[in-house]
């Protein structure tokens, strides 16, 4: 069924998002690195509020710059739950199809299994994965073996690590990143999958050397954790300035995606002042909006530029493969097509191409794709003996 309903002519994900034709990527084994950044989104998804400045001051200065795409990335989770973002990236799978309040890393990744990682390992890439927290969350361990990375480097694997109030800072973690890039080697091409941890909650600590200096205007209510969380965001758009920065400096080719996990656990009245009713009331449509995080994908070579509204996290592994050059799977190749159809889907919910909500377990003209969709992702989590894994790997 899934190669059945794959559409050899469908142009690839950002000229269906977009409109915009594009040319091919030409370009060969790119070094990747993709930081899932730890509660990483826009707030004003939710709807309209004013800061004293501008918390994202660099990223919004790339929007339309050439080699950079950027757009909203709707995730399943929020507050909590990163490694289901990571399940959704990693695999092309969606938390649509698994039990509510699941955890697929704990429940479902126990044996070798098909991901990204396992088509740039087919095209001799060096895949390795950071995490500047404890190992055991989630059991990454097990799952990063199972997934197939060279190595996992985790908060215990260094002796320091330079910190913003309790957790380890986005410029120390880019600084870690880059020196493991370098040490790579270099007649291969090289992949980093980065979950970063400096904006974690809660967001009621202080630390002489951070300045709160992002602060709402005009609210009704005092959001102090909402403010804390902004000044956050704030300092993650310069660290990010500051790598994209080192590597427009970079000899090889070099792509660059970073996306959030979910939304932060802050103030529910803040969310109500500025959604102007009770988080109890939200419609589930309307709720689906504390579920959007930002991504920013900027590459050193010529990809396209432009903004994407409507893509979910199990999407944007396609979306880097088409700007990295890399052969699509059978399974990768269905997802472009389906994305034609419905560029969103997650726990919360679908939306089609128009935007229209519906979930994906009720009546609604897409079922059949959606119905083909949810066996493949099982069968891709199934082990070798029922795998059709020709379905999900390039050789």
């Amino acid at each position: 069924d899934v190669q059945n309903s794959i559409n050899p002519n469908a142009p690839g994900i950002f000229e269906q998002a977009t409109g915009i034709q594009t040319d091919p990527v030409n370009v060969e084994t790119p070094d990747i690195i993709v930081i899932m950044n730890e509660r990483y989104a826009d707030l004003s998804v939710i709807g309209h509020f004013d800061t004293n400045q501008d918390y994202m001051p660099y990223v919004n200065s790339l929007i339309g710059s050439e080699n950079v795409i950027q757009g909203n990335c709707y995730v399943s989770t929020i507050g909590t739950g990163t490694s289901n973002t990571e399940y959704e990236f990693l695999t092309g799978n969606s938390m649509a199809f698994l039990p509510y309040g699941s955890n697929a890393y704990q429940r479902y990744i126990d044996h070798d299994t098909f991901s990204l990682i396992s088509l740039l390992k087919n095209d001799g890439y060096t895949a390795e994965v950071m995490h500047p927290y404890y190992k055991e969350d989630w059991n990454r361990p097990a799952v990063y073996e199972d997934f197939g990375f060279d190595s996992f480097i985790a908060y215990e694997d260094r002796p320091y690590w330079e910190k913003l109030r309790r957790y380890v800072s986005d410029e120390q973690n880019y600084e870690v990143l880059k020196e493991m890039h370098s040490d790579a080697d270099p007649s291969k091409p090289y992949f980093m999958f980065n979950i970063t941890m400096q904006n974690h909650s809660s967001y009621d600590q202080s630390d002489p050397d951070f300045t709160e200096d992002v602060h709402l205007e005009g609210m009704n209510g005092e959001y102090p954790l909402t403010q804390q969380y902004l000044s956050l965001i704030k300092v993650s758009d310069q660290a990010l300035e500051d790598l994209i920065t080192y590597y427009s400096n970079a000899k090889k080719p070099t792509i660059i995606l970073m996306f959030g996990d979910h939304q932060p656990f802050i103030e529910d009245s803040f969310y109500e002042e500025v959604m102007g009713k009770p988080i109890t009331q939200l419609s589930d449509e309307e709720n689906q909006k504390r579920y959007i995080t930002r991504f920013i994908m900027w590459a050193n070579y010529d990809i396209p530029e432009g903004w994407i509204d409507l893509i979910s996290a199990d999407y944007l592994s396609v979306l880097l493969a088409q700007c990295s050059g890399m052969e699509l799977s059978p399974y990768m190749q269905f997802l472009n097509t389906l994305y034609g159809k419905v560029p969103v889907v997650t726990a919360l919910g679908c939306k089609d191409a128009n935007g229209n909500y519906f979930k994906a377990e009720e009546d609604n003209p897409y079922r059949d794709l959606l119905s083909i969709y949810a066996r493949a992702s099982y069968n891709l989590i199934q082990e070798d003996e029922k795998r059709i894994s020709n379905l999900f790997t390039t050789k």
